[in-house]
């Protein structure tokens, strides 16, 4: 610039120490510069405001980018833990039907054969209670068993009250029990009722 003139510490232009006298032209140029070096202070601060409100837009969006991005991890999470357990509960249950099943095998195991078949059949026959007639199909290993603890029930000349026609056929295995009546047939076998049980266990886990 002019040698009038010097840059200070300020960052403004001023007159050069010693100058006497300043021509007119000089002076606004002097005024010129200082007005430009202002519009640069401000266009500056201007320019860094916008920077600030930018970065933090990013940030912000970032964040929130973030924030659902940890939300959708938290509830991946979540729904891994909830069907873990889900499954540990479904494993429970299949564990306590299994456990249930078991000890009634193990109680069943300790009776004896008659005595068992004779409480299965009496089970069975509570299912067909209040039939006027019933023909029971038994094993022929089974049938004097059965007659023996069903003889107060059993159609004969000797009992004209009796309402069950008792029959050995071949065909069934031990234990193995089919009740035919008006209403239809029953399969009051051991292993029939124990399947029936365990539906019903796992039924009744279901509905908890």
């Amino acid at each position: 610039m002019s040698e009038y003139f010097q840059l200070k510490d300020t960052k403004m232009w001023n007159v050069r120490p010693g100058s006497k006298v300043i021509k007119a032209a000089e002076y606004s140029l002097l005024s010129n510069a200082n007005d430009l070096v202002d519009k640069v202070k401000e266009a500056a601060a201007e320019a860094g405001e916008q920077a600030k409100a930018v970065y933090k837009k990013r940030y912000d969006e970032g964040y929130e980018v973030g924030l659902d991005e940890g939300k959708s991890v938290y509830t991946e999470k979540l729904m891994d833990m909830v069907m873990g357990q889900v499954d540990s509960i479904e494993g429970l249950e299949r564990q306590i039907v299994g456990v249930v099943m078991d000890a009634v095998s193990k109680i069943i195991g300790s009776f004896e054969h008659n005595e068992l078949v004779t409480r299965v059949v009496h089970q069975g026959l509570n299912a067909v209670r209040g039939s006027k007639s019933i023909l029971m199909r038994v094993s022929s290993q089974d049938e004097r068993i059965l007659r023996e603890s069903l003889q107060n029930y059993l159609v004969g000349r000797d009992n004209p009250t009796g309402y069950i026609n008792m029959v050995a056929d071949p065909n069934l295995k031990v234990g193995d029990c089919l009740l035919e009546t008006e209403q239809g047939v029953v399969e009051a076998s051991l292993n029939s009722q124990l399947k029936i049980l365990q539906r019903s266990l796992e039924n009744h886990i279901k509905r908890k």
